[in-house]
């Protein structure tokens, strides 16, 4: 898929920074982009509420299609209206486990790449909603670009 490649080469290899990167696949919006130092791309899907992936043999292979992976559908704080569910995502810089907010209900959840397994993160101090990009910095703190009502929030 273009895009993928596109937004990839964009971002850099090892790039574990969130892109703001939207485009139609199927029924969803692909929107947040994570890349771990193996080269793997991560991708939410905003309307689907599922993180899918790309990893450096699909691209060798020239295929980049988009594997969903990790579906919150059922972790999802429940939104009257909700339209869009899953947005900014970043990598922790060893690349093993994702934070990816739910922009509508202000929920970050943690996706362990090793296990599989999903949780929802307890922040101190703020709120995460209509959070849009993250980057998680090397000394841990986690940096959330909001459009409403603009700025960027550290934690």
């Amino acid at each position: 898929m273009p895009l993928v490649r596109g937004a990839l080469d964009e971002a850099g290899a090892g790039d574990a920074q969130a892109v703001g990167r939207a485009a139609a696949v199927g029924s969803g919006v692909v929107n947040g982009l994570a890349v771990t130092p193996d080269g793997t791309a991560y991708l939410t899907d905003s309307v689907r509420a599922v993180v899918h992936r790309v990893t450096p043999q699909d691209l060798a292979a020239g295929s980049g299609s988009l594997t969903p992976v990790y579906d919150l559908t059922d972790r999802l704080t429940p939104v009257p209206g909700r339209v869009f569910s899953l947005n900014g995502i970043t990598s922790d810089p060893a690349g093993r486990y994702l934070l990816t907010v739910d922009m509508a209900a202000g929920d970050l959840h943690r996706i362990d790449l090793g296990t599989g397994g999903l949780s929802r993160v307890t922040l101190q101090g703020g709120d995460l909603t209509h959070a849009d990009d993250l980057d998680l910095t090397a000394d841990g703190s986690l940096r959330a670009a909001r459009p409403a009502p603009g700025g960027v929030d550290s934690f």
